[in-house]
């Protein structure tokens, strides 16, 4: 709902643009340059939203879950009763967890329902009008005219109209010496496809509603293919005579508002338009389209991101610690309910201060372990490490983005996270980067001094798709003293067979994280992510479910078996600034 509102919000924002430039080339340019610009941005507002240029710097974390901070209230905004949302244990009655009583009116679906509400109608309205057209044609008698097929329409008042290829003529233009006026008019139509014009107009006012530009551009297209079968037919008529058959016939028309219409209204316009022509300016229209899209591109397509704090402050507001607590929904771990499972508390900029660890799956930690992590983590993403139960190989790009190993290549070269030095055994790391500054390599050789000398090599490799890692493995390699100064060689996970994790994305999404026979899958509803699965084969071992409050915190974990039972809920408190 969130990205519809924003998507919105901007084809507004463009339309405003190019509506801006419109009313700038109008006074410099014919009809014909009015009208490709009028096309022409109008598909761009409805495209333009769609492409996200991401113009942050290369090593700022992508995050699986992204809170949009487009509509993102401060936390303190939150009232007292939405703060801190205590989990139910009897809350659970099917295997979707519900509030405990609770009527929750979604508001913003009920809005949106009532603004495609409006949509369909528009949408059925223009349904009945190509209906009642085809109705006309099929009442109309056909007829040939200087060689041209039209619909003789019987009826009072009707001059002339045409919709693609049709053109329909009232029978009393057809007794009248202005019949070719009026018919090279509608052939004008007709041949330069203004009924396109006319379709597309009417679909972006359906869609778009709301947006006062849609319904300007929607009268300037109709207006604008009026003035253009206008110049082409002065080109080759009499145009005092032209000028005078409009005036005589104007607002006579009873024909449907899906054609295109010879008496249409503005005629005091079209005349004017028609005694002095306008001069293109091709400089002036060129040099505005372009700034047009260049200022409509950077408003609505350019995500330009700060600094990780910057980020983070953004999102997490004025929260100093999350706390999260146990609920069981099993007799055997009810002692442990209220217990609390993590806190982690922030810096004022939104920065992690300190994670500390009290109780893990499965919830029998009786002391505080502080946890610290090889790189700075994701403080938006740090509540899916509170819940006690790991998110084994998927908690990296979580906590450091889909190119989680760019950082971790980083603290490698200061001191692998995984192996440190002491007085029997030393570690050295190298790292190999690929054109992009994406690690592909890292080799940790060690060397052991316990009664004889032994040699070992572990090697990292990384492969990546689009920026983001699809592949991690690990080998091993170990050489040990035999006898005097004879090496044999052993090997952990086979050179051919790395101990490989695989991960798959939608976009930017991380979907899927599989590591031998164990996977872990994700869902995500309006870019939160909302649910977990571990499978273990082809077998569903448990399922977690994430729920937020509106402001884009978290609000609890739900924990479930491999039956679909509930067996703990997750709990999150917030203390604010």
């Amino acid at each position: 709902m969130t990205n519809l509102i924003l998507y919105g919000l901007e084809t507004a924002m463009a339309s405003i643009i190019f509506y801006l430039g419109f009313l700038i080339i109008r006074k410099v340019t014919g009809p014909t340059v009015r009208r490709c610009y009028l096309l022409s941005t109008l598909v761009l507002i409805v495209l333009l939203p769609m492409i996200q240029l991401d113009v942050s710097r290369d090593y700022l974390p992508g995050s699986p879950m992204v809170i949009s901070t487009q509509g993102v209230l401060k936390a303190s905004d939150l009232s007292e009763s939405s703060k801190i949302s205590e989990p139910d244990s009897s809350a659970f009655t099917t295997d979707e967890p519900q509030a405990k009583g609770a009527m929750n009116i979604n508001w913003m679906w009920i809005l949106a329902i009532g603004y495609f509400t409006i949509v369909v109608l528009f949408l059925v309205k223009m349904a009945m009008a190509l209906v009642s057209l085809f109705r006309l044609k099929n009442s109309a008698l056909p007829e040939v005219f200087d060689d041209r097929s039209v619909y003789v329409v019987k009826k009072p008042g009707f001059s002339g109209a045409s919709f693609f290829g049709m053109i329909f003529i009232g029978e009393e233009i057809t007794r009248s010496q202005d019949l070719s006026y009026i018919l090279k008019h509608e052939q004008v139509h007709a041949e330069r496809w203004h009924s396109i014009d006319v379709l597309l107009a009417d679909v972006f006012r359906a869609f778009f509603w709301l947006n006062p530009v849609a319904w300007f551009y929607r009268s300037a297209l109709r207006y604008t293919t009026e003035l253009e079968a206008d110049y082409m037919v002065v080109k080759v008529v009499d145009r005092s005579r032209y000028a005078n058959l409009l005036i005589h016939l104007s607002g006579s028309s009873d024909a449907q508002y899906i054609l295109n219409n010879f008496s249409s209204p503005r005629v005091k316009s079209r005349l004017f338009q028609i005694a002095k022509p306008v001069r293109n300016r091709w400089f002036i229209a060129l040099a505005t389209f372009l700034f047009t899209l260049g200022a409509s591109f950077f408003m609505v397509s350019c995500q330009n991101e700060p600094e990780d704090t910057l980020v983070a402050a953004s999102i997490i507001g004025d929260v100093k610690s999350i706390t999260s607590t146990f609920t069981s929904h099993q007799p055997d771990t009810r002692e442990k309910d209220d217990r609390i499972v993590a806190v982690a508390k922030f810096n004022t900029d939104g920065s992690l201060d300190k994670f500390n660890q009290h109780l893990t799956y499965p919830y029998n930690l009786e002391h505080v372990e502080p946890r610290s992590f090889w790189s700075l983590p994701d403080p938006n993403n740090l509540h899916f490490v509170m819940d006690g139960l790991d998110l084994e190989f998927a908690e990296n790009n979580l906590l450091y983005g889909n190119a989680w190993p760019r950082k971790f290549a980083k603290a490698v070269e200061i001191a692998h996270p995984r192996f440190q030095n002491n007085e029997w055994r030393e570690y050295k790391s190298t790292v190999d980067y690929g054109s992009n500054e994406l690690p592909h390599k890292i080799v940790t050789s060690g060397r052991f001094f316990l009664r004889d000398v032994s040699l070992a090599d572990w090697i990292e490799e990384f492969k990546y798709e689009n920026e983001k890692v699809v592949m991690s493995s690990k080998r091993q390699k170990h050489k040990f003293e035999e006898g005097r100064g004879k090496f044999t060689e052993m090997k952990w996970a086979g050179l051919e067979e790395p101990d490989a994790i695989q991960y798959k994305y939608n976009d930017d999404q991380l979907i899927a994280v599989s590591h031998r026979n164990r996977t872990l899958k994700f869902s995500y509803e309006n870019n939160f992510l909302v649910r977990s699965e571990l499978w273990i084969g082809e077998k569903l071992y448990n399922t977690r479910r994430y729920t937020y409050h509106e402001n884009g915190l978290k609000k609890q974990t739900d924990i479930f078996n491999l039956y679909g039972e509930p067996e703990y809920t997750i709990g999150y408190t917030y203390e604010f600034y």
